[in-house]
């Protein structure tokens, strides 16, 4: 048959006209180490990545000749930190970048055979995760594209642990105002536990603000909710706590303008971020984008006669409802119109609201045009004009029709009180008589117009005297008096304002005013005690109905005084007396209870601060607040984590440093030491090894591990090119607590079975997972066939160039020594010759998991019978092919689900006849889609008489 016209041979032209520029490299295996194999959820590992050359060394040089050296890191529960998502798709592409220290999948380009990754674990994650690495050679193809070419692959499992949940404290410490805020407003930093707090500005509706929130504890991981209160109004956002540190970001559900308490909590922790003293709040302002108008008046019923007449305000609303001003700058005319102006004779009459104004009044009902000629309701509508033109503004929609009426008696009230009473005692308050000297009235309701408590009273029928009963107190004098049927006019009222009770409670406040039973103690610098503070101003009274009687005189809330029988001291800083404090006294000062944790007086755990109070009345005259007292911490515990002490020369590697106290927190502190080989002698150390820190910095022995108070450090350490040994030493100033690291530099070969080192792989299977071919108990390397393969589309009938690595090669016993070799002469064939044929191939990502077929196809040729014929396995059986219709090839094999790398014996034994062999292998999908090898394993199988005996 025509070689050349078959389907097979026209994909062997293809491949041969668009190959590589022969880029080479010298990188020919990877190693790849962790610091940490273990890890709680919330942390990070650290892993690098090394590009071997055929020595076991680091190669340095393995991109000289033009290839890139990728790295491709996948893990199932992580999130990497840098990379690429993609390779690159020309030789001289940037992409990949190189990574750094510190299901995804991310692309790392090596430099000088070195390269970082760090992946983070959420808090969420559980269980094990699976980080796979796959090193490639990227090289430049002759048509300005490159292909792909698999040094080496491993598999490293990190098991993930519960996160370390104990925040010890939380803190508000930033507010940022979103990019996206017309104000551009900037929160402040909260720099300590009595810092002034949080005060945060952002437009109304803006999503992307952002609140950081951190702990005590640095390590500290769990679920973090952080709520925005105002009044009955709360708005919850909750996110995840990683090493101490929190953000929220604010969605646009943040509406409602005001002043909100910013509160952090922490799922399983006893406590929020609230100081006692100081808030943090975050201001919501309008958008300052008027869109309505809303009417109102402070009396809807009045005297047909010009008489009190009735305030009529327009407020200008955006789109929240909230009150706004305009940004714009202009001013705005609110047009007022009676709808029922004909019965009532109201007139229309404007209310203006001034540049930066949001609100305007005006009188009705008084004489002018804006009083009633008779008895009417009138329906008022506001719209808001612009201009010497009166425009209507667009934008702003008038308002809903307010109703006032007019009647044609009133009431005549004469006030009884001109100072404050007190709460929740009755008095006289007004003299109600009507202009018609109607005696029969009914109840009478009194509003006080500022907190808007009201009270129904009937008048005394011999004095037309009601009696006044307030429980709210306010400086607010002013009420509106009606009668209960709405038949006569209400009048507004000057009197007098109502006053607080004598105090009955007292209770330890916050400052988001919430009530509190414990205190924080922290700790004292400089010392090893101590202290939980109670600030003067955090102790409020209460009278019976809930008024504030703080802050006040000694006279009004007598003074307290505070004892603890596990203290030390109780000191009063700043307060009115040397021996007392006076409640809610503004600026005031602290009582400190100070706590020793170390001696003969040491004390941890729970203790009660007993506060007694000696102002008369008081429900009860003492309460308790509970500080929790926590031992010292001491550092316990150093420790230096990698997954390996043997490390290859010219590599990189991160080596982690943790300092923990006592219950395995992390433990900030100076007094860590860095030795270079403390005890180690011998030949072959290394005297000088390469450590530095990730900001380049060079750590030298007997350096300080941290300059500043640290509990965590991730070093690099870098081998050299010579091999040997070296040992790292990191201990306190006594070296009671230390931790050692002694690494070996030599060859990553060295007794490992690996991509790199095949030799070491005495197994099929872990030949096979180091990616070699296993015959005569030993692992060889695959040769590979092509780098791209070729693909039919039983749709078109096309053959195309494929992406896909294909390997093969032929094993024979009389030549152990070669391995597997893609070519190869059998001068013998026969029992005495046994071969083992084996062959591996890439299968498309997107055929990966789906069922397929493997498919087999050999082009014999007897020279000395002048014989050549296509043959197809079709399971078991060789049957013939036409080399023609790729579709109608049967299948060697069926597979359930494809791997992502399939590999497979093809035959086992001997031949029984000369000639020329050549195997082709590949897989067809379901949809019919053929992917094969467009270079064949050749065997050449001579018919002669030297086989050995």
């Amino acid at each position: 048959m025509n070689f050349k016209k078959t389907a097979l041979a026209s994909a062997i032209a293809l491949t041969l006209a668009t190959g590589s520029v022969m880029a080479t490299t010298t990188t020919v295996g990877g190693e790849f180490i962790l610091d940490k194999a273990t890890i709680n959820a919330g942390g990070t590992i650290n892993l690098a990545l090394l590009g071997l050359d055929s020595s076991g060394a680091v190669d340095r040089f393995g991109e000289q000749q033009g290839s890139v050296i990728i790295a491709v890191v996948n893990t199932i529960k992580g999130e990497i930190v840098g990379g690429s998502t993609y390779p690159g798709a020309t030789p001289d592409d940037p992409r990949p970048s190189s990574g750094q220290f510190t299901s995804q999948v991310r692309y790392f380009r090596l430099n000088q055979g070195n390269g970082q990754v760090s992946i983070n674990y959420p808090v969420t994650a559980t269980g094990t995760d699976s980080v796979t690495i796959t090193l490639q050679e990227r090289i430049p193809t002759t048509g300005g594209g490159v292909e792909f070419k698999t040094i080496a692959s491993a598999e490293r499992v990190v098991t993930i642990n519960p996160p370390s949940s104990a925040p010890k404290a939380l803190n508000v410490v930033e507010f940022k105002a979103s990019a996206l805020d017309p104000e551009k407003a900037l929160g402040t930093t909260d720099d300590g536990i009595w810092a002034d707090g949080i005060t945060g500005k952002m437009t109304a509706g803006v999503a992307g603000a952002q609140i950081i929130v951190e702990s005590e504890n640095p390590s500290a991981a769990g679920e973090l909710t952080v709520t925005l209160r105002k009044g009955s109004t709360s708005v919850p956002y909750t996110t995840q706590m990683q090493l101490g540190k929190a953000i929220v970001t604010l969605d646009n559900k943040v509406t409602s303008a005001g002043k909100y308490y910013i509160e952090a909590t922490f799922k399983g922790f006893d406590g929020n971020s609230v100081d006692l003293l100081y808030p943090d709040t975050v201001e919501v302002i309008s958008t300052g984008l008027p869109r309505s108008i809303v009417l109102s008046a402070n009396k809807q019923r009045l005297n047909v006669n010009a008489g009190q007449g009735a305030t009529v305000s327009a407020t200008l609303k955006d789109e929240y409802g909230n009150t706004t001003t305009s940004r714009a700058g202009t001013a705005i005319t609110v047009e007022v119109k009676d709808a029922n102006t004909t019965t009532t004779g109201v007139a229309a009459f404007d209310i203006p609201v001034g540049v930066g104004a949001s609100k305007g009044s005006y009188q009705i009902g008084v004489a002018g045009s804006s009083a009633f000629t008779k008895a009417s309701t009138a329906s008022l509508v506001g719209t808001a004009l612009s201009g010497p033109n009166r425009t209507t503004v667009s934008g702003i929609t008038a308002s809903a029709p307010l109703a006032i009426s007019a009647v044609e008696k009133t009431l005549v009230v004469s006030p009884l009180f001109t100072t404050a009473q007190m709460a929740g005692t009755e008095f006289k308050a007004f003299t109600v008589v009507t202009s018609d000297n109607n005696a029969n009235v009914g109840p009478i309701t009194i509003q006080n117009t500022t907190t808007s408590e009201s009270l129904t009273v009937n008048r005394d029928p011999s004095t037309n005297v009601v009696q006044g009963f307030f429980k709210t107190a306010t400086d607010g004098a002013t009420y509106l008096i009606s009668d209960s049927t709405g038949v006569y006019a209400q009048q507004l009222v000057d009197a007098a304002g109502i006053i607080r009770a004598a105090a009955t409670n007292v209770e330890l406040r916050n400052a988001h005013n919430q009530k509190v039973t414990s205190v924080y103690a922290g700790t004292i610098a400089s010392s090893t005690d101590r202290a939980a503070y109670i600030p003067e101003r955090s102790l409020k009274m209460f009278d019976t109905f809930g008024n504030s009687v703080t802050p006040g005189s000694p006279g009004g809330t007598g003074t307290f005084t505070a004892s603890s029988t596990n203290s030390i001291s109780v000191s009063y800083m700043g307060t009115g007396t040397a021996s007392a404090g006076i409640p809610d006294l503004s600026p005031g000062g602290v009582v400190e209870v100070r706590y020793a944790t170390v001696g003969t007086k040491a004390f941890s755990g729970t203790d009660n601060i007993a506060l007694a109070f000696d102002k008369p009345g008081l429900g009860t005259n003492n309460i308790t607040v509970t500080t929790n007292v926590s031992a010292p911490e001491k550092l316990t515990a150093i420790n230096a984590y990698i997954t390996q002490d043997k490390i290859p020369t010219n590599s990189e590697v991160a080596l982690t440093v943790e300092i923990l106290d006592q219950d395995g927190n992390p433990y900030p502190t100076t007094d860590v030491t860095v030795l270079f080989n403390d005890g180690l002698t011998g030949e072959g150390v290394i005297q000088n090894p390469d450590v530095r820190d990730l900001s380049g910095n060079i750590i030298a022995t007997g350096q300080q591990l941290f300059t500043t108070a640290g509990s965590r450090k991730v070093l690099v350490v870098g081998a050299g090119a010579v091999e040997g040994t070296f040992k790292l030493t990191f201990r306190n100033p006594d070296g009671s607590v230390k931790a050692e690291r002694t690494f070996t530099v030599a060859s990553a070969y060295e007794g490992q079975c690996s991509t790199s080192n095949l030799s070491a792989c005495t197994t099929q299977v872990d030949c096979e997972s180091a990616l070699g071919f296993f015959a005569g108990d030993k692992c060889s390397v695959r040769p590979e066939l092509t780098s791209t393969g070729s693909v039919f589309d039983p749709t078109t009938g096309e053959v195309t160039e494929g992406t896909l690595d294909f390997f093969g090669g032929i094993y024979q016993a009389l030549k152990a020594g070669d391995g597997f070799t893609k070519t190869a002469v059998l001068s013998c064939y026969g029992p005495n010759n046994p071969v083992s044929i084996q062959a591996a191939f890439q299968v498309d990502p997107a055929d990966v998991g789906k069922g397929g077929e493997v498919l087999i196809v050999g082009l014999l040729t007897i020279g000395e019978f002048n014989f050549s014929g296509w043959y197809m396995m079709d399971l078991n059986n060789i049957v013939t092919w036409d080399g023609m219709s790729l579709a109608g090839l049967t299948a060697a094999k069926e597979v359930g689900e494809l791997p992502s790398l399939y590999s497979s014996v093809l035959y086992q034994g001997q031949f029984y006849i000369g000639g020329l062999l050549n195997l082709y292998v590949g897989y067809r999908n379901p949809a019919g889609k053929v992917v094969f090898s467009s270079s064949a394993i050749q065997a050449n199988i001579v018919n002669t008489d030297t086989c050995p005996n």
